[in-house]
């Protein structure tokens, strides 16, 4: 599951699909938050698939009490954590429109903490390999909570704009 925000926007452009159903994307009205639960949906109804959801930190926030739910019913759930401190299609939107923004960059607690605090485990993302290797971990053990925190830099958001403007030249 892939939430709404710029991790939508780079999954749905760099993330393939091997199989029908695999890589679920809302693309309806962009509901953000609705990832969380919508794993856990889909892992009742597909108990022996391991499974994995991707949001932004901004909406982690608005459905990290979800996890009380998965943790109660012991259903396991990985949670990919895009951390841009921000708002970052919100912002990403403002800037090419605007050339400038307010109001979307924020400060996060520590997610590794929240993750221990639901009797998961949490990890921080160093590096490409570091990513894969946390992913395997998670998914292959396909138990309790994880929490995998990935740091994006936000400046490449606006490199993507730029290449898809000069790809559509």
């Amino acid at each position: 599951m892939v939430d709404t925000g710029a991790d939508k926007m780079w999954m749905a452009r760099l993330f393939p699909a091997y199989q029908l159903n695999t890589v679920l994307i809302n693309n309806a009205l962009s509901s953000m938050s609705w990832a969380i639960s919508g794993t856990i949906a889909a892992k009742l109804l597909n108990p022996d698939t391991p499974m994995l959801t991707v949001v932004g930190d901004g909406a982690f926030h608005m459905s990290s009490a979800e996890i009380a739910t998965a943790k109660k019913n012991n259903i396991p759930l990985t949670i990919l954590i895009w951390d841009d401190s921000g708002y970052g299609l919100i912002k990403w939107k403002m800037e090419m429109e605007l050339n400038e923004h307010s109001n979307v960059d924020f400060d996060n607690p520590d997610f590794i903490k929240i993750a221990e605090a639901y009797g998961g485990n949490g990890y921080v993302v160093k590096g490409r390999d570091d990513l894969e290797e946390k992913l395997k971990t998670c998914l292959e053990k396909d138990q309790g909570i994880n929490i995998i925190v990935a740091p994006v830099d936000y400046k490449d958001n606006m490199k993507l704009t730029e290449e898809l403007n000069r790809q559509s030249k």
